[in-house]
C-alpha cells in the first residue's frame, strides 16, 4: 500500500480507447507495449504520430528525440542504431512522458525448421540456423526466413 485511493473501472476495449486513452481524459491509464524483433519507436515517441487516434497520445515532444528516431530509421549499422536507441532511452528517461512500471522477461521460441536464407557466392540458396543474441533478441529480418519441410541438420 502507497496511500493513494484508486478506483478502477473495466471498460471494453475500443471505448476504453476512444473516450479515455485518445481524448486524455483520464489521470492516469495503464498499459503495456509490445516490439517486434526490430523495433521502430517514431510512432510511439515521434511528436508527428500525437494527433487525434494516434499512438503519442501522451503528447511527448521533444525535438532531440524527433532527431533521434530519424537517424535510428536510416542507420543500417546495427551497432550504431542500437547506440542511437540507447541514447533515446536515456532521454526519455529523462523526460519522463510514461512512468515505466516493469519489463518482463520473456523467452523467444522458434521452430528448428525455420531458417535464415540467403544467396550463397555461387548464386544458390543458403540455410543457416537463426541465433539469438546474446541480450535475446532474434536479429534476422523475417523477410528472409523460411519454414523447411524437414528439421535442417547444421
Amino acid at each position: 500500500k502507497v496511500g493513494v485511493k484508486v478506483n478502477t473501472q473495466v471498460f471494453e476495449w475500443s471505448v476504453f480507447l476512444n473516450d479515455f486513452v485518445y481524448t486524455g481524459d483520464c489521470d492516469a491509464v495503464v498499459l503495456g507495449w509490445s516490439m517486434g524483433i526490430d523495433p521502430d519507436l517514431y510512432q510511439i515517441w515521434h511528436s508527428s504520430q500525437s494527433g487525434p487516434q494516434q499512438l503519442n497520445f501522451v503528447g511527448y515532444n521533444n525535438p532531440r528525440a524527433d532527431a533521434l528516431i530519424v537517424r535510428i530509421r536510416q542507420e543500417y549499422n546495427r551497432d550504431r542504431q542500437r547506440q542511437l536507441t540507447h541514447e533515446l532511452h536515456r532521454l526519455i528517461h529523462e523526460d519522463q512522458p510514461y512512468t515505466f512500471l516493469y519489463a518482463p522477461l520473456s523467452t523467444r521460441v522458434l521452430d528448428k525448421k525455420i531458417v535464415l536464407v540467403e544467396k550463397g557466392p555461387d548464386g544458390k540458396e543458403q540455410f543457416k540456423k537463426i541465433y539469438p543474441t546474446k541480450s535475446g533478441d532474434i536479429t534476422f529480418y523475417f523477410h528472409k526466413w523460411r519454414k523447411l519441410e524437414l528439421t535442417p541438420d547444421f
